[in-house]
Order: structure tokens, then sequence, then C-alpha cells
């Protein structure tokens, strides 16, 4: 059965206290009648005989006993009977008086019951009435009775009055005020509280605020007592309110006084704090501070009355104090702030580089600057209604730093944003902006002193057409589209009839140009309707032809016109080199006389047979030579020819670069002269300067065999050279054409270009395994290490792309030549006219492209796209687009394949030429991890990538990882390589590299090195693994191993001092104290490792790490000093403590402010002992300290304040030093001084005072009676003492004045 709920339950008291009340009264009347019953029977009480009724009967039994056994008279008879009947008489009033005093007994009894049972009905309602107050009581608080409890409260004798009250007034409104029943017991002083916890705890604690209540005085800060009277004392008015109390404050003297108990004083100290805890300071701009208060002070009156904060304006800084607690400070300061962020002048700048509004990169570049001319062209039209947009805010554009200025409200500043992209949309609209890779056009365009420019400008006057220029870009705006269409329009003539573009050749076909007045420069010109400017002739001081190398040989020819007419006019020369190339063929000099002939017979009569020009070169200090011009028909003539006058069948000349022909020379000649002593029939000829190797032999099979071991000599003989970045150079690769500033280097040149770092490791693939490039100093130096044969290639590469003047040349190779169909116009394939795809190319890079036959090995029907320009980049970009359009018209010819190890793709690259001569197969490098491979059918690309994956798995059986520990790979490597040199060498030359991690993720160990072995043979690759396996095991069988943690390492590596001739190496990593390492002991004598292992092993079980870490709550300053002097002076402290204990290992870390003890357990536990002891004396001697200097800046505040009027401005400003200013400063200056650091003495102090810090300092020393002396015993017989110089002051209540808290309010001492 449920329990009835307290309303019920009330409804029940109520009825059952009605009816106990009702039988109470009933009981009383009934009561009354009993006693009215007594009442009357009491006026007329049956009269009680004078004799005892026992002697009433024994004297009627001897009356009777004489009457009958005695002979009495007749008078004596009447007298008996006389004294019978007086008897009987008594003896029945003795009857009456019982049967009455039975009544009165009876009655008395009834009537008792009535009354104890009439104090049982009280005791009813009493604990009915208390059961209704606590139900009601209950009901009232919303609590259930079940959770009253009652407690006692001991009041003093002379408080009760005072906690009972008038007419226990008090009691009554305690009784309300916290939802409570009292119970007062007068006798014992005790008065009895019944209800929840939490309300009998509120009563009791109201109860004792009443017992316990003194008189309070506090001493309150000007903004304070500002806060508690501001708005008629609202704020005091709450206070007195919430905490019940009458709270009087003096103004001008900034005191408080309260009549309170040590609790409420508490209570009203926290409410004080909490007043005024959200203090804080506002500095306004100028323009705010009336618009704050107001007209007449409206808006800051109506601020202090919606807040309840404190605001006090200062005029004079302009700044705004807000004084009150944190939420209303907060909301205060949030109106202060709107209004300042509404109305307040703000800069902002909008910078070229913001995605936000100049959605274009471009605009950081270069579009910037047009669009701020756009903005001021017409007499700045367009930032005129910019600013009206902008709700007339104050716009600055500064091209030089690239952004727009702008001062305004927070409302124009938003008008701004939507004003300034409505602008950008206009400009984008109204103008055309063109690329220019050529300064020569562009100096077209501009015209002389701007000639051109203005003569535009002034046609499209009416329209406002403006032209500017920036860099290598034009930019056209204005305010009719058409307009801007046909200025556009003459600027792109200009463009278009003035294309430059550059021809490489010989200085030879110079010469032919201009033989018989210029007649075959001035033909090419006719016909092809293109300008041709030939390079100037060389200087008088300039090497002749017979001392340059091929390289330096070219020159470059400018050619100016349209691009059909450059594309003519370079048929032309193509045609004209086609029949004029140059060949050089050295001669001894017993030679030469056979090749001349007499008078020049025999030289003649070879250029007649054969048709090609003949001269011989012969100068002093250089090898001579035979000059040979005329076509590759006419020089394989000639050339057959000399070698049958000569007779030197058995002659090759190997056409290398100058590099490589330097290379086989070698240092003094040593390379060459081995190369002749192996070859005693064969002669071998190096000419640096054409770049040739000339080999003459006595029999085909010697010369074979001399031209083989040049060549594998060039590929084995490893070389390093090196390729500086230039002074001064322009920004960018190629001439810095594309704009921007500042120095470029290798490195920012391959990570800004990926074109360009995917063709310097095609060059790096191409050179060979061995072959690499490293760029060094920070990109300034890049060093080639690898094949000689290979070096020169990438040596130009590199020059070219850091050279300013260099013209780049890229060819794409192609297995048919029908295959450039996609980039020509239909119907002019032989003419090689370029169709959109190739135009667009052109367009977007500025480079030039053509399409040739290709005559390599016979092969007529192969084709090469040639792509040509001045900027690196740009031409690599403009190939990787051609080789996008190929492979998007031939997806089926195309085959990539990836995820490619770097170190394979040189080894896929040596089968690039048998693989070209069989399948016509084109190698790319789209990424680093990928090879493209491209033929003239799907069915050879098959086959080829078959080829090349079958190479790529065999390449993985050769190529084998092996994870090296660190500690092994001085070991493996050897004095100056020695080592590994010698273990290669035994692995019939395995290659052995050394590199960081391993490319596996089942090897990846940060303490380890990767050894890479490679062969081309399966057997050395198990042969050279097996030796290296053999040798680190051999060296692992002389290491022992200890595991250790991180924390305990230090403990570990101690024990060195005792391993003499042996070697500690750690390996594993972790930033985490428990962290598990290895210790590696490596060293030959197996009885001394294990004698180490040993004792590490003893050390690790017997020692122990402590750490005592420093409070948190401790100012850095403070614990600085008490770690300094932890430390003592020069580590005096710490050496003691070492020296005494030298087992403990004493690691201090300010980082995290600890203390790590390691070693012995007891060694360690005294050391931690003792060091906490210093601690916590040096801690408490801080609060001393800190305490000692409060409580005297406090005392000679108030003396100074005691001072007369004459030096009031001086003790104030003493005062405003040590009370300073509660948002700003939340501790006193005085406190805030420099104070001697911890364990340190005021001897230490170097701080400048002043004239009142001085006066202050005098008077404390002469107060100090006494020193706390800070001693700390380091070890045995070292002692180390540090003195610090304390006072102890003692004043009286009269004269103690007050103690002004950081908080805002002051204690009287």
């Amino acid at each position: 059965m449920a329990a009835p709920s307290d309303a019920d339950l009330l409804v029940q008291m109520q009825k059952r206290l009605e009816s106990v009340t009702a039988a109470k009264e009933a009981n009383a009347t009934i009561g009354k009648k009993l006693d009215e019953k007594l009442r009357i029977a009491f006026k007329n009480p049956p009269r009680r005989p004078n004799m005892a009724i026992d002697s009433i009967n024994q004297e009627i039994r001897a009356k009777e006993l004489k009457q009958t056994t005695t002979s009495i008279s007749n008078s004596e008879e009447k007298i008996i009977l006389r004294d019978l009947q007086l008897l009987k008489e008594k003896l029945g009033q003795w009857q009456e008086h019982d049967k009455f005093q039975e009544w009165v007994e009876q009655t008395r009894k009834e009537r008792n019951e009535r009354f104890q049972k009439n104090k049982e009905y009280d005791q009813q309602i009493q604990q009915l009435n208390v059961a209704l107050k606590k139900v009601k009581v209950a009901a009232k608080i919303g609590a259930a009775v079940a959770d009253f409890v009652t407690i006692e409260v001991t009041v003093p004798e002379d408080r009760m009055g005072a906690v009972i009250g008038k007419q226990f007034a008090n009691l009554r409104q305690l009784e309300l005020d916290c939802g409570v029943i009292l119970d007062v017991d007068n006798k014992l002083n005790i008065v009895k509280i019944t209800s929840t916890q939490a309300n009998t705890l509120l009563a009791k604690e109201s109860i004792e605020n009443i017992t316990l209540a003194t008189n309070h005085s506090i001493g309150l800060h000007p903004d304070t007592v500002k806060v508690l009277m501001v708005q008629k004392s609202k704020n005091l008015h709450e206070l007195e309110k919430n905490l019940q109390l009458k709270i009087d404050i003096n103004r001008a003297e900034g005191i408080l006084t309260v009549n309170a108990s040590p609790a409420k004083a508490k209570l009203l100290d926290k409410a004080i704090k909490e007043l005024v805890a959200g203090k804080t300071d506002i500095q306004l701009p100028a323009e705010i501070v009336p618009k704050l208060i107001g007209k007449k002070g409206e808006t800051i009156n109506q601020l202090m009355e919606n807040t309840g904060c404190l605001v006090d304006i200062d005029k004079v800084t302009n700044s705004v104090r807000l004084c009150g607690t944190k939420e209303s400070v907060a909301m205060a300061k949030k109106f202060v702030l709107d209004l300042v962020d509404e109305q307040s002048q703000r800069e902002k700048d909008f910078y070229a580089t913001d995605a936000k509004y100049f959605a274009s990169p471009e605009f950081a570049d270069f579009k910037f600057d047009f669009f701020a001319e756009f903005l001021m062209a017409n007499k700045a039209q367009q930032l005129k209604v910019l600013r009206t947009d902008a709700m007339d805010a104050k716009i600055k554009v500064s091209k030089h730093e690239k952004k727009i200025n702008v001062i305004g409200t927070k409302k124009q500043l938003a008008a701004m944003d939507e004003a300034l992209s409505e602008r950008l949309r206009a400009f984008e609209s109204h103008h055309w902006l063109y690329e220019l890779a050529d300064n020569f056009i562009l100096s077209l365009i501009i015209g002389k002193k701007g000639a051109n420019i203005k003569e535009i400008e002034k046609e499209f006057a009416s329209s406002n057409v403006r032209i500017d220029i920036q860099g290598n870009y034009v930019c056209v705006f204005g305010d009719d589209q058409a307009a801007i269409e046909s200025a556009k329009a003459k600027i792109m003539d200009v463009v278009d009839q003035n294309q430059r573009s550059f021809f490489l050749t010989s200085q030879y076909l110079v010469t032919v140009l201009m033989t018989n007045k210029r007649a075959k420069l001035n033909e090419i010109e006719q016909s092809s309707a293109c300008k041709l400017k030939l390079p100037p002739p060389p200087t008088a001081g300039a090497t002749n032809n017979s001392t340059r190398t091929n390289d330096e040989a070219q020159v470059k020819i400018t050619l100016t016109g349209t691009l059909d007419a450059i594309t003519s006019a370079k048929r032309q020369l193509e045609e004209l080199e086609e029949a004029h190339h140059v060949r050089y063929l050295p001669l001894d000099d017993d030679e030469i006389p056979t090749v001349i002939g007499k008078k020049g017979e025999t030289i003649s009569q070879l250029e007649t047979a054969s048709g090609a020009k003949l001269k011989v070169l012969k100068e002093a200090n250089t090898p001579s030579e035979l000059e040979m011009i005329g076509t590759e028909e006419q020089l394989a003539s000639v050339q057959k020819a000399i070698d049958e006058l000569l007779q030197t069948k058995n002659r090759q000349i190997l056409q290398l670069d100058a590099f490589a022909a330097g290379c086989l020379i070698g240092k003094k000649g040593e390379r060459i002269k081995a190369l002749r002593v192996e070859h005693p029939d064969a002669n071998v000829d190096a000419f640096p300067n054409r770049g040739q190797v000339r080999i003459k032999a006595a029999s085909p099979e010697a010369l074979q065999a001399c031209t083989e071991h040049v060549l594998k000599t060039l590929r084995e003989t490893l070389v390093v050279e090196s390729v500086k970045v230039p002074q001064q150079q322009a920004s960018q690769p190629g001439g810095g054409k594309s704009g921007g500033s500042g120095s470029v280097n290798f490195n920012t040149i391959l990570k800004k270009y990926e074109a360009i770092a995917m063709r310097l490791q095609e060059l790096e693939a191409e050179g060979g395994e061995s072959m690499k490039v490293t760029i060094q100093e920070d990109g300034k130096l890049a060093k080639i290490r690898g094949p000689a044969m290979g070096i020169g290639t990438l040596k130009k590469f590199l020059e070219m792309i850091v050279d300013p003047e260099s013209h780049f040349i890229e060819t794409i190779k192609l297995p048919k030549l029908s295959f450039a169909n996609v980039l020509l116009v239909k119907g002019s394939e032989s003419e090689g006219k370029l169709n959109e795809n190739a135009l667009r190319i052109c367009k977007q890079t500025g480079c030039e492209i053509r399409v040739k036959r290709s005559t390599t090995n016979g092969a007529n029907d192969e084709g090469v796209i040639r792509i040509e320009g001045t900027n690196a980049s740009k031409v690599y970009e403009a190939k990787s687009s051609v080789e996008n359009v190929l492979q998007f018209y031939f997806t089926d010819n195309f085959q990539v394949l990836e995820d490619l190890p770097q170190t394979v793709v040189p080894r896929l690259y040596e089968l690039q030429p048998t693989l070209a001569a069989k399948y016509r197969v084109v190698f790319s490098l789209p990424s680093q991890t990928s090879l493209r491979v491209f033929t003239d059918s799907k069915q050879k690309t098959g086959e080829v990538m078959k080829i090349l994956q079958q190479e790529l798995q065999a390449w993985k059986k050769q190529h084998v990882e092996l994870p090296v520990a660190a500690w092994l790979v001085p070991l493996l490597v050897g004095k100056s390589g020695e080592t590994i040199k010698k273990l290669s060498a035994e692995c019939n030359g395995a290659k052995l590299d050394l590199s960081g991690a391993p490319s596996s993720s089942s090897h990846k160990n940060s303490a380890s090195r990767v050894l890479t072995i490679s062969a081309r043979d399966d057997a050395t690759v198990k042969l050279a693994v097996e030796k290296v396996n053999e040798l680190i095991k051999h060296h692992e069988n002389l290491t022992s191993i200890v595991t250790v943690s991180k924390e305990k390492l230090d403990l570990v590596l101690s024990a060195k001092k005792d391993a003499s001739g042996m070697q500690f190496h750690v390996v594993g990593e972790g930033d985490k104290e428990d962290a598990q390492l290895q210790v590696v002991l490596y060293g030959s004598d197996y009885e001394a490792r294990e004698r180490i292992v040993e004792k590490i092993e003893h050390l690790l079980e017997t020692c122990v790490i402590e750490k005592i870490v420093l409070p948190s709550t401790l100012s850095p300053s403070v614990t600085s000093s008490v770690i300094g002097a932890l430390i003592g002076k020069s580590g005096a402290n710490i050496r003691a403590l070492q020296k005494e204990f030298p087992s403990v290992v004493i690691d201090i870390r300010k980082s995290d402010n600890s203390i790590s003890l390691k070693g012995p357990k007891d060694d360690v536990l005294q050391v931690k002992s003792v060091m906490e002891d210093k601690v916590e004396e040096l801690l408490r001697n801080q609060e001393l300290r800190n305490a000692r200097y409060q409580t005297q800046d406090a005392n000679e505040v108030a003396e100074e304040e005691k001072k007369p009027a004459a030096s009031k401005n001086t003790a104030a400003s003493a005062e405003q030093e040590v009370q300073g200013d509660e948002s700003t400063k939340p501790q006193s200056n005085a406190m805030q001084r420099n104070r001697p650091p911890v364990g340190g003495s005021a001897s230490m102090m170097t701080q400048k005072l002043d004239k009142n810090q001085r006066r202050r300092m005098r008077k404390r020393a002469e107060k100090e009676n006494q020193s706390d002396v800070l001693s700390m015993i380091m070890g045995g017989s070292t002692t180390t003492t540090t003195t610090i110089t304390s006072s102890s002051t003692t004043k009286s209540s009269e004269d103690s004045g007050y103690y002004h808290s950081s908080s805002g309010y002051s204690l009287r001492l």
C-alpha cells in the first residue's frame, strides 16, 4: 500500500487534531463537574469523631461486657446504655466519614484520571501541531518531512534575548526566512532547529551570526566607494538586503563599518571583492568620448543604470574605467566596445594577396597595378565611384605595397567590401590583358617616348581608353568595349607583325649569308617576308674557330616577322645549313702535306670530286685539323677519300663533348697514357677543344678493342663537376621573362617548375645508375657525380636554366612522322602550318613549335617535334602539353609504368637505344615514379612494356636492402671507406650503398641505416649478401645488449668510465621517460663485457629514481631563484652533494621545474631529504619575506598619510607607488619591486632606487632586529651557507594604519 502524500497526511492530521481537541474539551468539562462536586461536598463534610474507631469498638465491648457480667444499678446501667448509645453514634459517624472519604478518594481519582487524560490530549495536540508545522514548512520549502533533521545550537545566555527578540519576533522571522521550526529551551539555553539539512545549517549560521556579531571596519578603495554609492547607493542597499546587515560608509575616509559575525564579515568582504572584481580600463579614441557621455550625460547614466557598473571617464587620457562585478563590467565593456566598434575610425588594408577580394593570383603578381591605374584613370573617376559606394570612406591606393588603405567606420568598411568587389567586376569587364615574352615587341608597342601608346589613346579618347604596361604585360581598359577591342586589334597587329625567334647555327653559315653583298640573306628576307639580324662578327681579341668548341661555335640569328614568315625563313635557313655542314678532322703534322698536295692540287681535287669545301687549320699551340663544309653526302664522300688518301681505314673519330674528352686525358695525361700502354697496336688522341677522340689502329680488331675500352673508361670513370649560380642573374630561369623579382637558385627553380625537375631526372637516368645531382649551399651550387660520358650534358643543362641569355631547344621524338599531324593544319603537312591546338600551346607558353623529319639511322619516316624558347620552364611546359596532346590522340600507343623506385629508372633507360632500334620506342618521365612508353603501334607498346616489366623484376632480385644498426655503420664503412670498398671487391664488384631509412616499411627504424646491394647477376648479389651478413654477424658476436628505460639511461652510461677500450651505443627512440632503449656494448674482450653487463644490471636493480617537483603555483622568478639556490654559486651546492654521494646522479631541469635523483636507494633518499628540506625552507622564508615586505610597505604608507598637509604631495606619490591601480597592477608595486633571490642576500639587489624608496630602505634598516639564516649542509664536512636578512615589525593597533588590498579594500591592522 502506497504511503500517503504530505497533502493527505496534512488533512488526516488536521482531522485528528480536531477530534483530539474535542475529546480534550469534553474531558475538561467532566473534570470541572467533579471539582464542583468536591467543592460542594467539602462545604458540609461529615463530622469525624474524636476517637479512633478501634477505641470506640473496644469501649463498646467493655461497656457491654460490664453490663452483662457485672451487676450494676439502674442508674449505672442507664449511664452505660447512654454511653453505648453515644459510642454507637460515634461509630456511625465513623462509618459515614469513611463512606465520605471513600467517595472523595474515588472522585479525586477520577479527577486525576481526567487530568492525566487531559495531559495526554495536550501532548497529542502538541505533537500534532509540531507535525502539522513540519508538514506546512515542508510544503513551503518543497521538501519531504522524512528529510527533516533536528539539531541543537547552544546560545550564550546574554545573547538569547537577541536571538528570540521582542515577543519572539526574531525567532519567527528566522523561521520564515530559513524555512525551519525553532524550539527554545531557556533553561538550557538551547535552540532546537528542525528542517532539512541545508535549512538547519542555514538557520544555525543565522543564529551564530547574531550570537557572534561584532563591529568591523573595512578600508575601501575610492573606486570601491564609488561603486557602492553609485545610483543612490543601489549596490550598498543590495548588500544590506542580501546579507541582512546594516552598513555605514564614511565616504571622506573611505571606511566601511558593520556589525556582523566573522562569517558575515567574510561574506561581506567577498561580496565587495566580487562587486569590483571586473575592473578594467579601455582606451578610447578621442571622437568616442563625447558620444559615450551623451547629451547631458544621458548615455553614460543609462549605461550605469542598465548594467550596475561604475563608468568613470578620464577626458585627459581619453580612457574609461569600468568597475563592478564581472558580469556588469562585461555588459558595460560590450556596450563601450560596440560603440567604439560602430563609431570609431579604423583602418583596413586590402592586399592584392587577399583571395577574398582579389580572386585571381595574378593580382599579387602584376594585375593589381593595372587595377590601380584603372581607378586613377580619367581624373580618378572610378576611385570617386568607389569612395561614394563606400559611404565616403578615406581611400588610398598604393601600387608599391600592392594594397588599398581604407579609413572609416565599421559601416563604411563593410560597404567598402561590396564597393571594391563591384569595382573589380567593372575592371574585369572593361579591360584586356596580354603577356609579352619579348621586350623587343614591347618596345615597338610603346614607341619612341611612348608615341605609339599616346597615339592609340588619343584615337579612342572619347571612350577613355588607357594603355598601361607593367613588366611584360600590356593592359587596355576603358569605358567602351568596342573601343577596347579596337585598341587590342592595333596592339595585336604590332605583336603579330613583329614576332621574334632565334636560329642557332655555326659561324660559317653567317659567312655564307654575308657573301656576295648579302645576296643569300636578301633572298631569304624577300621570299619569307622575315627580317634577319645576324650576330656581330668576332672581335679581334676573340679566339678563332680553331680554338672554339662546337658549343661555342653556335651563334644566334634573330628572325623578326609574322609566325608564318619566321617559319618560312627557318625552313630556308635549315636547307642552307643542310648544304653547309661543318666538320673538323684532326690531322697529324705528317698528314698535312699529303692532304694539301703540291701547290694544293690534292685538296683541290678533293673539293672538285666531293663538292665540299676543305681548309687546313694550323696555328701555334693548337692541334692541326681539316675543316670540311658541305652536305652530309659530300662530307661522307670526302671523308672516305681522305681515308683512302692517308691509308687510315682503321681510324675512328668519337664525337663526344669537351668535358668527356678532357676526362679521358686525365690528370697530366695519366689516363690516356694508360690506354696507350694497354693498346700498343692503337694510337689514342683526345681533342677537348672539339670534344673529339681519335683512335688509329693497325687492325680492325685493335681499333674495336681500343674503342670499346675508351667508351668503357668514360662510362666507369666517376668524376665530380660543379655548377654555380651566377652572382647577377634574372629572377626566372631562361632570362627571367616570366616576371617576378629577387634572386633564384637551383632549389627554387626545381621546386617551382616541376617540368624542369623531371627533365633533370631524365638526364640523370640517361647518364646511368651512378649519375647523381645534389644541390648544396642553399641552392647556389649543383654538384654532379657520375660517369664522365654524361656529365657534360647535365652540366650544360644546369648552366642553361640559370643563364638569363640561354635559348632552350627541346625535342620530342616521334615513332612516325605522321603522328605530328595532330599539331598541323590538314592539307598543309608539308608546309608545317600549326593548327589551333599547337597555336594555343604556343600562345600559352610563348614557345615555338616546329615539326621536322628525322634522318637518324636512315629512318626517313620518323619525325621530331622541336620546341624552342627563351624560358626553360615554358619550354618544358610546352613539351608536356604536346606529349599530352599526342597521348590524347594515340592512346593505344602510350602506356605508363607506375610505382617505380627512382633507382630503377636509369637501368630501364639503358634499354632505350636497343628498344628504339627495334621498336622505335620513346621514353619520358611524367612523374618521379612513372615511365611513359610511346611506340608506333599498340602491339609494340605492349611488347616493350613486357620487356620493361621483366627488367624490373630482374632488378628487384638484384637489388637487396639490408638494415644496418647505426652503431655498425662506422665499422662497416671503415677508415676512409676502406672496409666497404674491400668488401665490394671481394663480392665481384657488387655495388654497396649506405642510405638513410629503408624503403620497405618492415625495416623502418630511426636508429638504423640501409645497405643497398646491387649487381647485374644474381650470384654476385647472393655472394654480397652472404659476405655482408657474415660481417654483421661477426661484429654482433662482439657485442652485449642491455635493455634499459630512458630515465635510467644515465645510470647505465655512468659505467663507461670502467669500460676502457669498449664502445657504448644507444639504440632506440622515445619521448616518454619509460621508453625502452637498448645499450649496445662493443668490445673484443668477452669477459670484460660480461663484467660491465653485470655491473649495469646490479645498478639497475639497486638504484632508484626519485623526483622532486617544485609547486606549479610559484612565479617564474621565484622558481628560478629556488633552483639557483639549490645549485649554489658556480654549482657549489651540487658539487658538494655529489662529492658526498658520488653514486647519485642529480639532474635539475628548469623546463618542468623538477629535480631528478638517480642512484642507490639509501643515498638517493638522503639526498632527497636534504633537498626537500632546503626547498621547504627556501619557500617558507620567501613567504615570510613577502609578508614582511607587505606589512612594512603598508605601515610606511600609513605613516606617510599622517604627515602634515605640506607633505601631502610626496605622501600621495608614495601611496600611489605602494597601492597602485587595481586593474593594471594586481599586486602592489611594493610587492612587485625586485627582491633578493631566494637563498641570496640583499646585497645582490642591483636595481636603482628612487628618493622615496631609498628613504624607506633606511627606515627599514633601522627597524631590523634579527636575521634569518638558511643553511644547507652539503655532504659530510662541506657546508654552504646562504643568508637572508629579514625584520620583524611589531606595532600597536593605534598606529598600525590600514592594509590596502590589491582587490580594492583595506583592513584596519
